[in-house]
């Protein structure tokens, strides 16, 4: 209870998450507004299949 750690943690900027990186795929194709269209089940089909098409 009472030991403290010595030294300091590293300074760096934090990971990225998962869907931070699928948010910056779907910018490269132009899609800002995918929160309304996962409710279309049509239109997410596309931009799915449109996402793999990337080629890093």
């Amino acid at each position: 209870m009472s030991w403290k750690p010595t030294g300091k943690r590293p300074r760096e900027r934090p990971r990225k998450r998962w869907m931070d990186v699928v948010e910056e795929d779907l910018k490269r194709i132009g899609i800002d507004d995918w929160r309304n269209i996962i409710h279309d089940r049509k239109k997410w089909c596309g931009v799915v299949m449109a996402a793999k098409t990337l080629v890093e």
